[in-house]
């Protein structure tokens, strides 16, 4: 059987001669098939020939020039400066803050006005305000002081209520401030310390445009459960200050009235805390680290 040659995929078959002939007759040629060669990866010449080619007007593409690489450089910066700023605030501590809906009286502090009112078993104060647009509130509160404070001062837990009411002349329906027009009450802790407390209320409170008082009353009958409240403080505006007495007879009779001896009293009603607010050494922290950042650039630039 003739010998087959060997030829690569894409090259012309020429045969081969069949040497039994005589060579005065013309040589037959055998047609012999060609063997295919597996297909081969392109020498890396080749490949980067190719990208020439596919470039405008077959020429290399230019290496970048420093332009370039400076847009590069802020791509890359601007995405570490953002990447910074979420870790930052992902790790930084933030505090609630909460905006006063009413105060009865504010600024510095003064001298006594005269007596201090005090809330007891038998005596409650309170404050009307008109709320003219919907709010929401958290906590009730006030400026208070141990009632007992010889030999030492005596911490105290009092009541405090918020109260709808139908109009600037109404009063709570109840002493004890358990009837349906008391919409929260929390627990206010006195502290040994006169000064500024307040007690949030089991629940957010959403108050819409009407008629209101903050009320303030005694726990039970020792002096743990007893409170003074200061009258230290300016007036804001013209608080309609009120206080509720028992009677005596019967038992659980009970009145309120308009008190205008009651000024310079300090009684608030808060907001819920608002949206979080990051701390002021957070904030420094990012300053820092968008300065460090800003640096690398400036040299990366200047290089």
């Amino acid at each position: 059987m003739p010998a087959r040659a060997k030829v690569q995929a894409g090259s012309r078959i020429r045969g081969v001669v069949d040497p039994s002939r005589s060579p005065h007759h013309s040589p037959q040629v055998f047609p012999v098939a060609a063997d295919v060669a597996a297909p081969r990866r392109p020498h890396h010449r080749e490949r980067s020939c190719r990208r020439v080619l596919d470039t405008p007007g077959g020429r290399p593409a230019p290496p970048p020039n420093r332009q370039t690489r400076q847009g590069r450089t802020h791509v890359i910066l601007g995405s570490l400066l953002r990447l910074l700023g979420v870790v930052l605030i992902g790790v930084t501590p933030f505090t609630a803050t909460a905006m006063p809906i009413y105060q009865s009286a504010g600024g510095p502090l003064g001298d006594p006005l005269g007596f201090a009112p005090v809330i007891v078993q038998d005596q409650s104060l309170g404050v009307k305000f008109h709320v003219s647009r919907p709010v929401v509130t958290e906590s009730i509160g006030g400026s208070f002081a141990p009632y007992e404070t010889d030999p030492v001062a005596v911490e105290s837990d009092i009541l405090g209520a918020i109260v709808r009411l139908h109009g600037p002349h109404d009063f709570p329906n109840s002493f004890d401030l358990t009837t349906p027009d008391v919409l929260g009450t929390t627990q206010i802790h006195v502290s040994a310390a006169a000064g500024d407390v307040a007690g949030n209320l089991s629940k957010p409170l959403r108050l819409t445009d009407g008629w209101y008082a903050l009320v303030f009353a005694a726990t039970g009958t020792t002096d743990a459960t007893n409170a003074v409240m200061p009258r230290v403080y300016t007036d804001i505006g013209n608080p309609r200050y009120f206080f509720g007495t028992k009677t005596g007879f019967p038992g659980d009779a009970f009145v309120y009235r308009d008190g205008a001896d009651l000024n310079g009293v300090r009684v608030f009603l808060d907001t819920a805390p608002l949206s979080p607010v990051p701390e002021p050494s957070a904030v420094l922290r990012l300053g820092s680290g968008l300065v460090g950042l800003s640096g690398v650039a400036w040299r990366r630039r200047k290089s």
